[in-house]
């Protein structure tokens, strides 16, 4: 068993210990630099907001469907066929706002590498200029 730094156990510890033995939470483990959001300088709702979108916990319908809720598939905004974060976020029609602020070729170069919405945001946090980082969290 895993003690905490001081070498006693702390409900912490013990806490990862029952859920890495309990359950298979493997599913759930989203690689980034994570520490990155948290350092962002803007109100934690957006961080909080940028979190959600990288974890996996941003409802979309996509989300929604695959967690067995009857609902349909089609953007709300604009009709497509299908609606996820990508989609909802960066590439609905309705959502004009990204080559009006010069971050469309990238943002465009970065989803031709890795097509998921937290390699967008991990890519933009570890590559680019801090104002650039906080304009596109502000802007989702």
């Amino acid at each position: 068993m895993e003690k905490g730094k001081n070498g006693k156990y702390s409900v912490k510890s013990v806490y990862k210990i029952c859920v890495s033995e309990i359950s298979n939470n493997s599913h759930m483990h989203v690689h980034g630099r994570w520490n990155l959001i948290w350092k962002l300088k803007m109100p934690p709702k957006i961080k909080n907001f940028l979190w959600r979108v990288c974890c996996g916990c941003f409802l979309t319908r996509d989300h929604l469907s695959s967690r067995g809720v009857s609902c349909p598939l089609d953007c709300v905004q604009c009709s497509n066929i299908y609606e996820d974060s990508i989609h909802i976020l960066i590439e609905c029609p309705k959502v004009q706002v990204w080559r009006d602020a010069n971050l469309w070729d990238t943002i465009d170069s970065v989803l031709r590498q890795d097509y998921n919405i937290h390699a967008l945001v991990f890519t933009f946090l570890q590559n680019f200029p801090l104002g650039h980082c906080e304009l596109m969290a502000t802007i989702m």
